[in-house]
């Protein structure tokens, strides 16, 4: 049985790429230890899919996944629920992209399948968040990916071109923007970091009253409302003011740590 539950966001949050900081702190690190001895489940709450989760974020020793932006949960290497796209709608979409000439990667737990390795904005994406290559592999045909991709995202030349098509998707889709680069990722409606943490709770029958999230993005608002305390970090997206219960120091400044000592949660 445990105690509680903390969620985190990995980008802006446990890492900020804006300060030149891409592996979790010294006193972030023991933040999350003392959690854990007192029974709270730590769980890593990211857009990311598993297949590019980087080493800094496996080597926290964490209890756990909400990858995918909530269609991948898993605790204790147990899945606790995985949400894919219906091959029929993936094969439309698909269509879709290339018809529009939009580059994209399919993002399922093996691997992201990658339209164009060499374009421009993917290499962009790629540098500015430092992610890992080997989680990355060229898009062939439609076999590799049926039955097991749980986001897409796409990727753009122009700025107002992105901004069409993410109004036209947003209607069926839940959409995530992604900072500093031409970005932004699809899932399923419903399908988002809230609900992730929400099959947490209900697996694990953790109450409400003891859990927390710490997040800095547009795809961090379900995430906050998911729980008792929600978290925002001092440099967050607008859409956070209106569900943050509390704003948190920086990575820079240790703001993770920080606020778990100021709520005398650890």
């Amino acid at each position: 049985m445990f105690k509680g539950l903390v969620l985190f966001d990995y980008d802006g949050t446990l890492v900020d790429e804006r300060d030149e900081i891409y592996t979790p702190t010294d006193l972030t690190k023991q933040a999350i230890r003392r959690l854990q001895e007192k029974d709270y489940l730590c769980v890593l709450a990211t857009g990311r899919a598993l297949s590019y989760i980087p080493r800094a974020a496996r080597s926290l020793g964490l209890d756990g996944f909400v990858a995918s932006n909530g269609a991948y949960v898993a605790i204790h290497d147990k899945i606790v629920h995985h949400d894919v796209f219906a091959d029929d709608e993936l094969a439309v979409l698909i269509e879709y992209m290339d018809q529009h000439s939009i580059n994209y990667f399919l993002e399922a737990a093996d691997h992201c399948y990658v339209k164009d390795l060499r374009e421009k904005e993917y290499c962009h994406l790629m540098d500015l968040y430092q992610l890992p290559v080997e989680g990355f592999v060229a898009y062939r045909d439609f076999d590799q990916v049926r039955g097991k991709v749980e986001k897409i995202t796409l990727l753009f030349q122009d700025r107002s071109f992105l901004e069409q098509v993410g109004h036209e998707l947003e209607a069926n889709y839940q959409c995530s923007y992604h900072r500093g680069a031409d970005s932004f990722d699809i899932a399923r409606k419903g399908v988002h970091k809230g609900s992730g943490a929400l099959r947490i709770m209900d697996a694990f029958q953790i109450s409400k009253e003891n859990t927390y999230a710490f997040g800095d993005g547009d795809n961090d608002v379900e995430l906050l409302q998911s729980v008792n305390c929600g978290i925002a970090m001092r440099k967050h997206h607008p859409y956070l003011d209106a569900v943050a219960d509390r704003i948190c120091p920086t990575v820079k400044e240790e703001g993770i740590y920080t606020v778990l000592k100021e709520m005398e949660v650890i």
